[in-house]
């Protein structure tokens, strides 16, 4: 006996969801570059690119990873794993970057 497909998308658009936080984080990183390119030193400026564009090809790995499994019908999408902790750190380490970069040369 087989299984019947998911007809629903929502395993679809949680995948697309991944997709479009990487996109978001790069563009995070990329409107902080271009706003406050005179309030930051360049080396400071170029940490919060770097670990913007690491944070965003975490969330493309992922998103590329999690696409895989949402096209195998009998796959079992379960509880966070080690990449979405990974990823959660990231931001927030990446969030907290950025504020202290704000504050202090801004």
């Amino acid at each position: 006996m087989t299984r019947a497909l998911d007809v629903g998308l929502a395993r679809e658009r949680t995948s697309l969801s991944w997709t479009r936080t990487s996109l978001a984080v790069m563009a995070n990183g990329l409107l902080v570059m271009i706003r406050h390119e005179k309030a930051f030193p360049l080396p400071v400026a170029a940490g919060l690119a770097g670990l913007s564009l690491v944070v965003a090809l975490l969330a493309l790995t992922h998103a590329a990873l999690r696409s895989g499994v949402v096209r195998q019908p009998d796959a079992q999408i379960g509880a966070p794993t080690w990449r979405v902790v990974t990823l959660g750190i990231g931001i927030t380490v990446l969030c907290l970057a950025t504020g202290v970069a704000l504050v202090g040369w801004s």
